[in-house]
């Protein structure tokens, strides 16, 4: 349940004040299958593969993986009983959709979420002409920032791609959430949310609380989120060479982080291609201000010195942002503020699913 399954709930959530009939196709049982359980969701648990890769290593799979489409292809009689009007894929890494909107010639919207090797390191299996083919046969494309739009779709017209924001937050959800501010008597707490691996650059977020934690002893970082492990054991090493390694806690994934949030001062986001950032909106929908590097979707959801912080040029340009936030309550609580106020202007469910709604109504019409 990390950001596109996180995101896919919120959508299915605010569809249902629409005319909307949803089936979900999941490869495998797991997190989403018990989310969409708990919400009463029409779904199917049945096996299929991405076609995307990492390491030239795992190409070797890649035959295996075809077959085991091809399979999927041969029993997926259940569509023609659902008889779709749309089929919507939740990822760029999901090709199944792509191939279930030929065989039974029926729309497809597919939802860009990743740039794909520049934050996950992927490759498309059958190369860059292959997968420009199927795009070509997408209908429409959602992007969820600018960014991405750009970079992953910088020949498809204007007139086939929207840019909709996930929405992270209910209107009312929001309502109980206020102004926060800094108490610099008492230990004041960083944390970095997310998948652990060098992308999210959670070294760098180590290395600038070091130098924070020397000016402002009372500090915690906290790192929420599993993944590489040889960067855990990494970061863990990097944290004790820097004396900072009891001041730096490793709390594991968290499947509602709620109460990560409830604690957290300043929130770091160090990747340096940032498709959108849930994470940052998750913040912000608590009144916490952000300290993020300056590229990619992270860019469209910090402005910079408002609601946040932008930085570049390595740890210690996000160590003088960070404490230079803690050193001024009076623009914290600012900051606080304006957070919540963009949230409820473009981050809430409600305009999510309003807009991608219209998306998939105007595929029908």
């Amino acid at each position: 349940m990390y950001g596109a399954n996180k995101s896919l709930i919120n959508l299915i959530e605010g569809l249902r004040v629409y005319d909307v009939d949803i089936l979900v196709l999941c490869p495998e049982d797991g997190a989403l299958v018990e989310n969409l359980k708990n919400l009463n969701v029409n779904h199917i648990v049945r096996k299929f593969s991405n076609a995307h890769h990492k390491t030239t290593r795992s190409l070797f799979k890649v035959p295996f993986k075809l077959f085991s489409n091809l399979i999927f292809l041969l029993k997926s009689g259940w569509v023609k009983e659902f008889a779709p009007d749309v089929i919507y894929s939740n990822s760029s890494v999901v090709f199944i959709g792509s191939l279930l909107s030929w065989k039974y010639n029926i729309p497809h919207i597919w939802h860009i979420r990743e740039f794909g090797y520049l934050d996950y390191k992927l490759k498309f299996d059958f190369g860059s002409s292959f997968l420009t083919y199927w795009r070509k046969k997408t209908s429409k494309f959602i992007c969820i920032s600018n960014a991405i739009s750009e970079t992953v779709l910088p020949n498809v017209s204007i007139e086939k791609k929207f840019i909709i924001y996930n929405g992270i937050v209910r209107k009312m959800e929001l309502e109980q959430y206020t102004v926060r501010s800094l108490k610099t008597d008492q230990r004041m707490i960083l944390g970095i949310v997310g998948l652990v691996s060098p992308v999210k650059n959670q070294l760098e977020a180590i290395r600038a609380f070091a130098i924070v934690n020397k000016v402002y002893p009372l500090t915690v970082l906290r790192i929420i989120g599993d993944g590489d492990g040889e960067y855990l054991d990494l970061l863990s090493l990097e944290a004790g060479k820097l004396g900072v390694r009891d001041s730096v806690i490793f709390e594991g994934y968290m499947s509602d982080p709620s109460s990560v949030y409830d604690d957290l001062d300043i929130l770091l986001m160090c990747s340096r291609n940032e498709g959108m950032g849930r994470v940052t909106v998750e913040a912000m929908s608590r009144g916490i201000p952000t300290v993020g590097y300056a590229n990619g979707g992270t860019l469209e959801l910090i402005n910079d010195g408002q609601n946040g912080f932008l930085y570049n040029n390595g740890y210690e340009k996000l160590s003088s942002k960070v404490m230079e936030l803690l050193g001024n309550k009076s623009l914290y609580i600012q900051m606080s503020e304006a957070c919540l106020r963009e949230v409820e202007r473009k981050f809430t469910v409600e305009e999510y699913s309003k807009k991608v709604s219209e998306v998939l109504f105007g595929l029908k019409n």
